[in-house]
């Protein structure tokens, strides 16, 4: 027997506006997906799809400016 109940759980959490492929999501360090980065130059129905660089790139420095402390870049 599968438990696919969980797997239902972890699959809705990869999936915060329906099931797509090629989407983007960015995670905190404790795996949560942050909902409010996403790309709003895009279609709303798809908002983690990425179809402009410069679009994700928007994204990507807001993912750094939330989600990055000054302690983390001292470990690197």
């Amino acid at each position: 027997m599968v438990n696919v109940k969980e797997q239902d759980v972890e699959e809705e959490k990869f999936s915060p506006d329906g099931v797509y492929v090629p989407r983007i999501l960015f995670l905190d360090k404790s795996g949560n997906v942050q909902l409010d980065i996403y790309n709003k130059n895009g279609n709303p129905e798809y908002k983690y799809f990425y179809h402009n660089m410069s679009h994700l790139l928007e994204s990507m420095k807001k993912a750094i400016s939330k989600l990055v402390t000054f302690s983390a870049y001292e470990e690197l």
